[in-house]
């Protein structure tokens, strides 16, 4: 019985010591190892070029040398790059549905957009991006599609299905609202319109400031020549600011059309009180918000 109880004893303490586990730190930036008889744990803390803070973390468990989990944290972050204005724009590329129009920008640094050529990004799957250069008819010329990656310096990669060669775009300058993706392999550049108000074009105050007579019609059909509310009309439109997202289209209430003093038309207005402020100029149209609603309608009901 005695010799049963030593037995025992010793079986326990062998177990217990093969449970105490000794430490080993590894050589590659602070991960410790340890190793006990039946089982190994690593606490993982090493170097990464991948992650954004220089290191992965995580943990890794075997017992009698079969794994049995881990998990690592690599940190992978999308910094914004040096001279690009990224933030929201890097974020509209990580999570949001968007399509982007294959843009050439002219010699005096205006975009000029190919309409019928975009990517989609998300549009069909997460993480995904799909380019579409199409005819004028809407006919498909060429598509590709595939995967989308950032990097930590906030590359944009676009890795095609069925092909090795990556196209990598880069988040340029930001101008008036509008968002610019520049990519390599001569795919292109790549322009978003951003919502949001921005400051009244020239073209329009100096096109408005040579009305000499406004015509209405619609709801109220009557033509003022009145140089006191020209004058009015004029600095409610200078108030305003240049809105650049979508706008609520209902029927149009009252159209305006603005002539200088040789008669001549020179700009149109489509209002509806509420709603929106859309002023056409040589066919342009630009959308206003900010408009003293009030004012403007006092002059037109006058």
């Amino acid at each position: 019985m005695e010799k049963k109880k030593i037995i025992i004893i010793v079986a326990i303490v062998v177990f217990i010591l093969m449970l105490i586990p000794i430490p080993n730190r590894l050589k590659d930036g602070g991960s410790v190892e340890y190793n006990a008889v039946l089982y190994q744990y690593i606490k993982i803390h090493r170097l990464s070029e991948k992650s954004s803070t220089g290191y992965e973390d995580g943990w890794d468990l075997k017992i009698l040398r079969f794994h049995i989990g881990g998990e690592i944290n690599t940190h992978v972050q999308a910094e914004c790059c040096d001279g690009c204005m990224c933030g929201d724009t890097l974020e509209l590329i990580k999570n949001t549905e968007s399509a982007w129009t294959l843009t050439t920008i002219d010699s005096n640094g205006n975009y000029v957009y190919d309409r019928h050529s975009f990517i989609n990004f998300h549009g069909t799957g997460k993480n995904r991006f799909a380019f579409f250069k199409n005819d004028e008819n809407g006919n498909t010329i060429s598509e590709i599609k595939g995967t989308i990656s950032i990097t930590r310096n906030a590359d944009i990669v676009l890795i095609p299905d069925n092909s090795s060669k990556e196209i990598t775009c880069r988040i340029g300058e930001e101008k008036d609202l509008i968002a610019v993706l520049e990519c390599d392999n001569n795919f292109g550049t790549f322009t978003l319109q951003k919502q949001g108000s921005i400051e009244l074009p020239s073209i329009i105050k100096n096109t408005i400031i040579k009305a000499k007579k406004i015509v209405i019609t619609g709801n109220k059909n009557k033509t003022i020549t009145d140089e006191n509310d020209i004058n009015e009309m004029i600095n409610i439109i200078n108030d305003s600011k240049r809105w650049t997202g979508p706008t609520t289209l209902p029927s149009v209430q009252y159209d305006m059309e603005l002539f200088d003093d040789n008669n001549k038309s020179i700009a149109k207005i489509e209002y509806t009180p509420g709603h929106y402020f859309t002023i056409i100029i040589d066919n342009n149209s630009y959308n206003l918000g900010n408009i003293d609603n009030e004012l403007l309608k006092a002059i037109i009901e006058k």
